[in-house]
């Protein structure tokens, strides 16, 4: 789980037991199993309905990742597209 905190992103607890999908966190948390950190959108049903309860607003991650190989050489224009959208976040 991430957290930003004071403007930094913090590492908090490493989740147990993992799975590979949002939608099985999503039940998980249903089922209450504890807490989850996964994509708004899966969660928004579960929110609107009740069933699950946002915590920790004031701590929330980063609103998106970038995912890029670090083994290959970036092209200039993937390297320029990278720095824009880290300014904007």
């Amino acid at each position: 789980m991430e957290f930003t905190v004071g403007g930094s992103v913090q590492n908090g607890v490493r989740p147990s037991p993992t799975v590979t999908s949002a939608e099985t966190y999503a039940a998980a948390a249903v089922a209450g199993l504890g807490l989850i950190q996964a994509p708004r959108f899966y969660l928004e049903p579960y929110l609107r309905a009740g069933e699950l309860v946002e915590v920790l607003q004031d701590y929330a991650p980063s609103p998106a990742s970038l995912l890029y190989p670090r083994s290959k050489k970036l092209s200039p224009r993937l390297r320029s597209f990278i720095n824009w959208v880290v300014t904007l976040f």
